[in-house]
């Protein structure tokens, strides 16, 4: 998994974590929050946006975020669709990785399990 971590001029830090147990949200866990902490410590910047790509969930990393510690606070999420995909999408059991987007080997979620329309809602 690669990360890069840029602001609005330059390249900061790039490199590669990583799956853990084949979890791209555990190994967003063990590289992620440590480095938006470092971040925020460094008093540098205010906010940070963070960009995942198409098989990981914003809910669950957002949960991943709000339970970090301070000087963490998560203040929102935001996440874009394509209106004409979301029923199609919604309706494909095709597997992730027969379509270039599983997060590991071992994933065996399908395009509809990562949907947006799928996810739950937190309470």
């Amino acid at each position: 998994m690669h990360r890069s971590v840029r602001d609005a001029v330059r390249l900061l830090d790039s490199g590669d974590t990583p799956l853990v147990n084949d979890c791209p949200c555990c190994a967003l866990r063990e590289d992620l929050v440590p480095e938006l902490r470092r971040l925020a410590v460094a008093g540098r910047h205010r906010l940070a946006v963070v960009e995942l790509w198409d098989s990981v969930e914003p809910q669950s990393m957002a949960g991943v975020i709000a339970a970090a510690d301070a000087p963490l606070v998560l203040t929102g999420v935001a996440t874009a669709v394509d209106p004409a995909l979301v029923l199609p999408y919604l309706s494909n059991s095709d597997d992730l990785a027969d379509v270039g987007l599983a997060a590991a080997p071992s994933d065996r979620r399908t395009v509809a399990d990562t949907s947006p329309g799928s996810w739950s809602t937190p309470r």
